[in-house]
């Protein structure tokens, strides 16, 4: 949060999780996953890391992940896995 205040009210929260091809796809397939043609279907499930990274996120983004009113969660892949996550104000 980098000094700033903890979330009140209402919250939109939007996750982008990203996660590496297969090292065991060809290298045209993982060129195909990263520009966007295969879209990952695979595991992680996209609730089990929403759940995981809501309640990560009580008392130091937001009091408590009830006050989501609006949520987006995208999985793609990417060279770097990692998980992008925006929370604005309502």
């Amino acid at each position: 949060m980098r000094g700033r205040q903890i979330f009140e009210g209402a919250v939109s929260v939007e996750i982008s999780l990203f996660i590496t091809p297969p090292a065991s796809w060809s290298q045209r397939k993982q060129r195909e996953a990263l520009g966007g043609a295969i879209l990952p279907t695979s595991k992680p499930d996209v609730d089990n890391c929403l759940k995981g990274i809501m309640d990560a996120c009580n008392e130091i983004v937001f009091r408590d992940d009830k006050q989501a009113v609006d949520v987006l969660v995208r999985k793609r892949y990417d060279n770097t896995a990692r998980a992008l996550i925006r929370v604005v104000a309502l």
